[in-house]
């Protein structure tokens, strides 16, 4: 990210932040957060040149871990794990 990269924010309707991040030349770079309407974190990941790259995770909305694994070029790549509502393993899945 360089010192051209702009802050980013979105609201949801009721004015609880949404997204926040940065914008370089039209595209996401760097950490990447996204919330659910009753401020609760929804998932965060780091971008490069507008794709998501390195470890992304997702979150229910009572907080709970959803999913983590990782991303390549803005695919799912590797292990990823999924948990239920109560942080219980559901499954493993390989991409």
């Amino acid at each position: 990210m360089t010192a051209n990269a702009q802050e980013q924010k979105e609201s949801h309707k009721n004015g609880q932040l949404k997204t926040v991040g940065f914008m370089e030349n039209g595209e996401r770079t760097g950490e990447w957060k996204f919330y659910y309407e009753n401020g609760q974190l929804m998932k965060v990941g780091k971008y490069e040149n507008g794709k998501q790259t390195g470890e992304g995770k997702r979150y229910h909305e009572n907080g709970q871990l959803s999913g983590v694994g990782k991303f390549e070029n803005g695919k799912q790549t590797g292990e990823w794990k999924l948990y239920d509502e109560n942080g219980k393993l559901l499954e493993s899945a390989n991409f």
